[in-house]
């Protein structure tokens, strides 16, 4: 079986870095569209074709039907919950890596839908890493840090345009 892996946003260091990580799957493959906003001026050389605003909803169900094992990789700044709505609507279980919107709603929506989803809001390795070691020594070592307070910056942020929530 073939995982088919459909962008969503903008080329920036997250999505390259996915489309790369999916690229060397032995049973996935990137589609040659991408769901985007306004299309770039100078589309970039092995990046997928950007499929507009308009073209969201028949492009996902056209991809649905010729590729039944479909999925989104979405790291656009759009509103999770209006792209939740969006891949539940066309079925479609999507990966959203982002802090722009209302959590609780894209939950409810994907919660009523018959879809699956992760919605992380920080996928970077290393945060993700501390926090489970952070929850391994809390429940290994119960009282152990009682009183201590703790202070990450992740200094990448003053260079991202959109620094919400992270």
């Amino acid at each position: 079986m073939t995982i088919y892996v459909m962008m969503s946003g903008l080329p920036g260091n997250m999505t390259t870095t996915a489309m790369r990580v999916i690229e060397q799957q032995d049973d996935m493959r990137v589609l040659p569209y991408a769901l985007g906003g306004p299309r770039p001026k100078n589309q970039e050389i092995g990046m997928p074709q950007y499929v507009g605003p308009e073209e969201h909803a028949a492009t996902l169900r056209a991809m649905k039907t010729e590729h039944p094992f479909v999925i989104v990789v979405d790291y656009s700044k759009a509103q999770m919950e209006s792209q939740a709505r969006l891949y539940a609507e066309a079925g479609v279980p999507f990966v959203y890596g982002g802090t722009v919107g209302n959590r609780a709603e894209a939950e409810r929506i994907v919660q009523k839908s018959n879809i699956s989803a992760v919605i992380a809001p920080n996928m970077s390795k290393q945060l993700v890493a501390w926090t489970a070691a952070l929850e391994y020594l809390a429940r290994e070592f119960p009282g152990a840090f009682i009183g201590y307070k703790g202070h990450i910056d992740e200094d990448h942020q003053k260079t991202k345009t959109d620094q919400s929530g992270t």
